[in-house]
């Protein structure tokens, strides 16, 4: 799809973001309900798809970190927040909880559930964890 979409409309439509947005949702229109697939047995993806009966549940951020890591959720704008200040993480993270793993003087891992994101140096020493 991607290979013929390139063919059949990169370079060739003039006017802008709007105009070529126009010709792609007519392209798309096209290829999902006009134009029949090989790979289909010569039928349009339209005619062949069916509406998942599993309904989607949000995904769940409720993770369990090690003791000993400090824990914030980040926030809409990618930040967590220390004391009173603001550290920015990642907007890809909005709305998780992370864990913050120390591995020097003001040096932290970032952790997303068992992943390594990022490590990360705040100007203060975070809390030690209560035993």
């Amino acid at each position: 799809m991607h290979a013929d979409i390139s063919r059949e409309i990169q370079g060739k439509v003039h006017g802008g973001i709007k105009a070529n947005q126009v010709v792609i949702n007519k392209w798309v229109e096209e290829y999902n309900k006009i134009r029949p697939h090989e790979a289909l047995e010569m039928k349009t993806p339209s005619d062949i798809y069916k509406k998942s009966e599993i309904k989607y549940d949000e995904f769940s951020c409720n993770y369990q970190y090690p003791f000993g890591f400090e824990i914030k959720k980040v926030s809409k704008g990618g930040a967590i927040r220390i004391k009173k200040d603001f550290y920015y993480i990642s907007t890809v993270l909005n709305g998780f909880t992370i864990g913050l793993e120390e591995r020097n003087d003001q040096e932290y891992m970032v952790w997303l559930s068992n992943y390594p994101i990022r490590n990360f140096r705040f100007k203060i020493s975070l809390p030690k964890a209560r035993k």
